[in-house]
């Protein structure tokens, strides 16, 4: 199907085997109850595609495409994504994430909610984005979002873990989360806030954070070697496991209520941060 146009078609109960829409052009187009191996949706233009109960699997891609795309209670696996364009929207919502690349992509916003990653890395390194939000998913391996430039990144709920490793990000929100991994180091970040959250095992290591809030979370490990902060406000915050903050250098440390943890081995060698 190359170059060519849909317009209100509904693909239902198909599979898509090694098929090519290089390049189509999409206007209220919708796949439901469908299964894609190797099917190549790259190069898309038109106003959406939207996509429910389906399966993309092995070699699957949608690279190059210039729309808004939505997935809802569909399993990516495997599918390349890279190169979407023109600042369109993603959304997913429900289904199941594992080894899928968003790199090199250009977004307004995404959002992803009460979805689950199978297996690989689910990864949004080098995109450009105004929003990134998770709400309520279970996604605690393989995320990345590197080397990017993204607004603002929201997390709401559920079980979540992320490396923002060489970004750039303003804002990021994370609230009423379990994080098995959040990975602050070697990232710009103006300004973090985290709320109501267990985090485990932290890497702030060569991190830069101009502010950052913490309060009524507790702190499972931290590795925070060398770790720079303008202002770290920590309230109401139990600190347990390693928590190295070796060479750490913060111009105003506010610790009020913190709570020591029966495993705490605090580390401060070199640092400006002070415990009572």
């Amino acid at each position: 199907f190359w170059f060519a146009e849909f317009t209100d078609t509904i693909f239902e109960n198909c599979e898509f085997i090694d098929t090519n829409f290089l390049q189509s052009k999409v206007l209220n187009v919708k796949i439901i109850n469908s299964k894609s191996v190797g099917g190549e949706f790259d190069g898309l233009e038109g106003n959406e595609l939207y996509v429910e109960s389906s399966e993309f699997s092995s070699r699957s891609s949608f690279t190059d495409s210039k729309i808004p795309l939505k997935f809802k209670n569909t399993t990516l696996s495997g599918v390349n994504m890279m190169g979407l364009n023109n600042m369109q929207s993603l959304l997913i919502e429900g289904g199941s994430l594992n080894e899928v690349n968003f790199g090199h992509s250009h977004f307004s916003d995404i959002l992803i909610k009460k979805s689950k990653h199978s297996g690989g890395g689910v990864r949004f390194n080098n995109i450009t984005a105004n929003s990134i939000t998770y709400e309520d998913v279970d996604m605690t391996m393989g995320m990345a979002i590197g080397g990017s430039q993204v607004g603002l990144v929201r997390v709401s709920g559920g079980r979540f873990g992320v490396s923002f490793r060489n970004s750039t990000i303003p804002k990021i929100y994370i609230r009423n989360a379990e994080l098995s991994y959040m990975g602050l180091g070697r990232a710009n970040l103006d300004y973090v806030e985290i709320s109501n959250c267990n985090l485990y095992d932290t890497g702030m290591w060569d991190g830069n954070i101009a502010q950052f809030l913490v309060k009524n979370s507790k702190f499972t490990n931290i590795d925070g070697e060398n770790f720079k902060a303008d202002i770290v406000v920590w309230d109401n915050v139990t600190l347990d496991g390693k928590i190295d903050l070796t060479n750490a250098q913060v111009n105003d440390f506010r610790p009020t209520r913190l709570t020591r943890g029966p495993a705490l081995q605090l580390i401060t060698t070199g640092s400006n941060m002070r415990f009572n």
